[in-house]
């Protein structure tokens, strides 16, 4: 994963183990995102960028049963105004269930 950071320059990639998942994106922002940071399902932190503007900290979290598929982010300084979006996809597992088929419902050939 890359971080566009300050007018499109790549400020660092964060990497990921087999298996490693996204448990919580920790995020600070004005016109640019400055600075990203991930907390992994291993308890691993991993961050790019430098600290950033306080006026619009992400600290987001999925909820109970949710799995973090991916995430995006954008913010720019536009005439119109700062647009500011950071959006995570996740599933939500839920438990499930078993059921034997018998083998008389089997059709044979």
């Amino acid at each position: 994963m890359s971080h566009g950071g300050d007018h499109r320059t790549n400020l660092g990639d964060i990497s990921f183990a087999v298996g490693e998942g996204i448990r919580g994106i920790y995020s600070e922002f004005g016109t640019n995102i400055d600075m990203l940071r991930l907390e992994t399902d291993q308890g691993n932190l991993k961050s790019t960028g430098s600290k950033g503007y306080k006026q619009h900290p992400v600290d987001w979290h999925p909820g109970p049963g949710e799995v973090v598929l991916g995430y995006s982010g954008r913010s720019d300084d536009i005439p119109e105004g700062a647009v500011y979006a950071l959006q995570a996809v996740v599933a939500t597992i839920e438990g499930i269930d078993w059921l034997p088929i018998d083998h008389m419902d089997l059709e044979d050939g």
